[in-house]
């Protein structure tokens, strides 16, 4: 049996609400997007992990936290790397971690053995290659920091690799466009800034905080 599909053709919002769409828009004339289906998240293959939070989805913001030296990174970078695997590319962002030590952690993931201090082999530096080829990891080799302004132009740009979730290691490096009276205040438009730019930017934002 065949089922027809009807094409519906609504009409333009009328000139004279187009100046409050943003703010009255009425619900006649709501994006032909707001009807698609929607994703339930990504998955990172933890069992656990995904029962409990359901999957990861575009436009959230979550905070990793922990003792110091704990492991926060490593895990956060494993976590965003099985999302890598599942064809969801990342953008890791670690303000207090060389590159050249994050670039050794995901190899270490890909080629399932520790790369800690050894040289690669001809044969690895392959595997490598045609691993983060199909599995897309972008690293930010500044490790300045960041104040939102910033944030905000580099996440621009990022639309145009298909960046699914960001890493951002840590909290203390990020800054706020404008500075306040204490670093509390500061804290709080960061988070409020990061929750808005996962949404504007239709990405998954993921932010380590140190509990101090």
């Amino acid at each position: 049996m065949t089922v027809a599909h009807e094409t519906i053709i609504r009409p333009s919002l009328p000139a004279s609400l187009q100046r409050f769409e943003r703010e009255f828009l009425p619900i006649s004339y709501v994006p032909d997007a707001y009807f698609k289906e929607i994703a339930l998240g990504a998955f990172t293959g933890w069992t656990s992990l995904d029962e409990m939070v359901g999957g990861f989805r575009k436009g959230e913001l979550t905070v990793i936290t922990g003792d110091t030296a704990v492991g926060k990174t490593t895990f956060s970078l494993q976590l965003l790397y099985n999302l890598a695997c599942k064809n969801h590319p990342i953008w890791i962002n670690s303000y207090e971690m060389a590159p050249k030590v994050i670039f050794r952690k995901l190899a270490s993931f890909a080629l399932k053995k520790l790369m800690k201090y050894e040289s690669f082999s001809s044969e690895e530096q392959k595997v490598i290659f045609e691993h983060f080829e199909k599995n897309r990891c972008f690293l930010n080799q500044a490790l300045s920091g960041a104040d939102m302004t910033t944030l905000h132009a580099q996440l621009e740009r990022a639309a145009y690799f298909r960046i699914f979730a960001v890493l951002l290691d840590h909290l203390d490096f990020l800054t706020p466009a404008i500075h306040r009276p204490n670093r509390h205040e500061e804290i709080q438009e960061i988070m409020h800034g990061l929750h808005l730019l996962a949404m504007k930017f239709d990405v998954h934002i993921f932010v380590i905080v140190h509990p101090k």
